[in-house]
């Protein structure tokens, strides 16, 4: 939502959508009105920021999130204000530019989540990168089962974990990755070897 306000951060137009998306008519949030639509809890800092811009003359791109009135309740703004000079090199009005990020901060809630459970279910999961076969990811599981620390296994190739074999290992290699051209998923047990050199079988799931 783009926006103008006056030198002194009074509103004097804005797009049409933010009525639509707040609910606010011109009444409301005309002059300072605005400030009526951020929650109490922020309003404070949001206008001390403000003030501090206009004081500077500076682009106000600090306020960080904030939480604006929806019509379906409170959602999360981030704002930002840029001077507009006229020819005498005086301000002559403010522009802004308002998005809303509430699907943004939902989506990286919801990937943390996700981050967190993975990282402490009771199963060793890792990620394999198909062009380096490095390591790019493993749960604290994963590293307690093969004997690394934290983040120790990152940027190793993944043939550190397989124990050596008499027989060769491309043939099962390759059964694998047919596997998963064709299927998308490989289940197999296979034999591993820890940091200290002691080797032990796992039940895998392999998929692409």
């Amino acid at each position: 939502i783009v926006w103008f306000t006056d030198i002194f951060g009074k509103f004097v137009e804005v797009q049409p959508a933010w009525q639509e998306f707040t609910g606010q008519s011109w009444e409301e949030y005309r002059d300072f009105g605005w400030v009526n639509a951020i929650h109490p809890d922020d309003r404070q800092r949001v206008q001390k920021t403000w003030l501090k811009s206009i004081d500077k003359l500076s682009i106000c791109e600090s306020w960080g999130r904030i939480r604006n009135i929806k019509k379906s309740g409170w959602c999360d703004f981030e704002v930002k204000a840029i001077p507009i000079f006229d020819l005498n090199n005086n301000v002559r009005e403010w522009f802004g530019i308002v998005t809303d990020v509430s699907e943004q901060k939902e989506s990286q809630g919801a990937i943390r989540l996700q981050s967190e459970i993975i990282n402490n279910i009771s199963e060793g999961v890792s990620l394999v990168s198909p062009e380096s076969t490095e390591i790019i990811y493993a749960n604290t599981k994963f590293e307690q089962m093969f004997g690394y620390g934290k983040g120790e296994l990152l940027g190793q190739q993944v043939s550190i974990l397989n124990a050596p074999r008499e027989a060769c290992e491309v043939e099962q290699v390759t059964t694998i990755v047919e596997c998963l051209r064709s299927t998308g998923v490989w289940q197999g047990e296979v034999e591993n070897i820890n940091k200290n050199g002691k080797r032990f079988w796992c039940s895998s799931n392999v998929s692409e």
